[in-house]
């Protein structure tokens, strides 16, 4: 049972099933039905998870506490706030390699975006993994899509 509950062995999903579930805990509980679109359509909400709001606040602060003093630190700006949690599954019978995630929303206080980056089959001696990824993806956005970032 503890190993299911941080995600080991019999865990298995994608990234979008990933970022569906933030999304539903940066929006208070909304599942929204991915899509690809050219302008500002509405989103299509799916369903409602049934997560108390109480609950649901308790887990957004835990995910901007990992990056004021967690694992997600290196996403710790101090012009715009993420909230973030990451995560590392080991690989193989020798597990010397590691898929690293970072997977959060922001801005923290009124969340508009959710994201997920995936470092696949990096080093198990990468202690950085999917937060230098994402820390370079939020640097290139402070400078060509700061707009997203208000």
């Amino acid at each position: 049972t503890y190993f299911t509950a941080i995600g080991q062995y019999g865990v298995q999903v994608t990234a979008i099933q990933v970022i569906r579930a933030v999304s539903a805990i940066a929006n208070g509980g909304m599942i929204v039905e991915p899509k690809i679109v050219a302008d500002n359509e509405p989103a299509i909400i799916k369903r409602e998870v049934s997560v108390s709001d109480t609950n649901l606040q308790i887990i957004r602060e835990g995910m901007r506490e990992a990056v004021l003093t967690g694992t997600a630190k290196g996403l710790n700006y101090p012009d715009f706030e993420i909230a973030a949690k990451t995560g590392t599954a080991e690989l193989g019978v020798s597990k010397d390699d590691v898929n690293s995630w970072t997977t959060g929303f922001f801005p923290y206080e009124n969340p508009r975006y959710a994201f997920v980056v995936v470092m696949e089959k990096g080093s198990r001696n990468n202690l950085i993994g999917g937060v230098a990824v994402s820390r370079k993806f939020f640097d290139w956005m402070k400078i060509y899509g700061s707009d997203y970032l208000e």
